[in-house]
């Protein structure tokens, strides 16, 4: 469709002027990241990830005056990303050296400009990445205090920190109980008069922030009471107090990062914190973890519902014109296929033969089908295309669908319906869909913490969420 109108002519003067403003933005960015950038960081801005965090204290490189020297939770006023007790001399020496360069096994207080002959060298950021702990996201939130909450002893099932717990289920469980043994103490020099509570978690392997909350067991018996996590509410003060804590957990179960078939690996971590209610003197010590894998677990895939097609309707007689969209219907058919379920076309723009239909289209070649109504007041466009595997389409957050397997195919005599690849499409409030070997597979509450599998990788459906495991 052609059309020559003044409005036209305003929305492509728009687009340039949007473009053009963004190329100007990019290049002042880029000066800033060239300029500022390299006087913020003392030199080392072209060798340093400005984006990362060496020393994991929550201050990104770009911004923390210590990169290599970590807050611990406590971090000085006037010296960002600095501990307290920081000198400005100090900071300084961190910051030029923190890229510098120190033999395996070398003291990352020794860098040097360049590696020695014939030796193998990391960074300091690399060697202080590896080696530090990560600052928890409650440190120096709520009331300050010079207590000091810790973790002196855990074990899980009966392995100790920095050792690894292995289980060959052997095909006969669906989960491992494991039993996790705790002992907290107050190690600071105030009493503590704020309620407290030990909590466990399974987390991802790497990524020990990534982590599902468990319930705990009074035992590892199918009929075992389940009981909340301990929440201590009387004073903890620094001398003899201390908790004691032993309660089962189900690892490898609900979609945690230990759930899966073949070998999983996850983190068991427990924490004793006040829920942001006290600034610690030290908060890097709340949480102990240890390494479990498990092996052969007993294991189904879930059957998500599934759709063989989807509709997209827009309205576009003036060209291109993205919008943010929800897509129109699922269909359990093919849409405009009344051999299997009947699902027309839901603007009554495009009938019969203008989509394919169940003898027509192969889903294994050709991938998830997504038809499309242009529907104006001169002309209806009709087209369709295969979405390849793992595309989502959200429930919450519209996205191009960028990943098609088939090139767009228009089926009447203009190409208007394309324009609905340029569009930013979400699902229904029914939850997220995926494309998994040609069928959308729809995540809703039924399937809560079920994964979907695609050869050696899993999506977890949460709170009508696809996400990546």
């Amino acid at each position: 469709m052609i059309f020559n109108n003044k409005k036209g002519a305003a929305q492509l003067w728009w687009i340039l002027m949007v473009a053009f403003i963004a190329i100007v933005a990019g290049i002042l960015i880029m000066l800033w990241f060239r300029g500022g950038g390299e006087k913020l960081f003392g030199g080392i801005g072209e060798k340093i990830d400005e984006f990362g965090d060496c020393d994991k204290d929550r201050v990104s490189n770009m911004f923390d005056k210590c990169p290599c020297l970590s807050t611990k939770g406590s971090e000085m006023k006037d010296l960002r990303g600095c501990p307290q007790g920081t000198t400005i001399e100090r900071a300084e020496w961190d910051r030029q050296t923190c890229n510098w360069l120190v033999p395996i096994g070398g003291d990352p207080e020794n860098p040097a400009k360049e590696c020695p002959d014939n030796t193998v060298c990391k960074s300091r950021c690399e060697i202080i990445g590896g080696v530090v702990e990560a600052v928890p996201e409650s440190a120096g939130q709520g009331v300050a205090t010079q207590g000091d909450l810790q973790i002196t002893k855990f074990t899980a099932g009966g392995k100790s920190v920095g050792e690894k717990y292995n289980k060959d289920l052997a095909g006969t469980t669906e989960f491992e109980w494991i039993e996790v043994k705790s002992q907290a103490k107050n190690k600071g020099e105030e009493t503590i008069t704020k309620n407290f509570k030990t909590s466990v978690f399974v987390c991802d392997a790497t990524n020990h922030d990534d982590c599902v909350k468990k319930n705990l067991y009074e035992s590892d018996s199918p009929t075992s009471t389940f009981v909340p996590n301990l929440v201590t509410t009387h004073e903890m003060d620094n001398v003899n107090d201390q908790i004691d804590y032993s309660k089962f957990v189900k690892v490898g179960e609900d979609g945690d990062a230990c759930d899966g078939p073949n070998i999983q690996e996850c983190w068991l971590k427990i924490r004793v914190d006040s829920e942001n209610d006290l600034a610690e003197k030290e908060e890097t010590n709340n949480e102990k973890g240890i390494n479990v894998v498990l092996k052969n677990q007993k294991f189904e895939l879930f059957q998500f519902e599934s759709f063989k097609s989807i509709e997209l309707v827009i309205n576009d007689d003036l060209g291109p014109n993205p919008e943010q969209k929800p897509i129109t219907q699922m269909c359990r058919g093919y849409i405009g296929d009344a051999s299997g379920y009947d699902c027309s076309s839901l603007d009554n723009s495009c009938g019969d033969g203008d989509f394919p239909k169940s003898a027509t289209w192969n889903p294994e070649n050709n991938g998830c089908l997504i038809v499309v109504s242009e529907d104006d007041p001169t002309t209806n466009d009709c087209g369709y295309a295969g979405a390849g595997d793992e595309v989502i389409i959200s429930h919450n957050s519209p996205k191009l669908i960028s990943n098609l397997k088939t090139s767009f195919v228009t089926t009447t005599l203009t190409d208007a319906a394309e324009n609905a690849m340029a569009y930013s499409w979400k699902s229904t409030s029914a939850g997220s869909l995926i494309c998994q070997k040609g069928v959308w597979k729809l995540c809703n509450p039924a399937g809560n913490n079920k994964q979907l599998k695609f050869g050696n990788k899993f999506f977890k459906c949460e709170s009508r969420r696809w996400i990546p495991k």
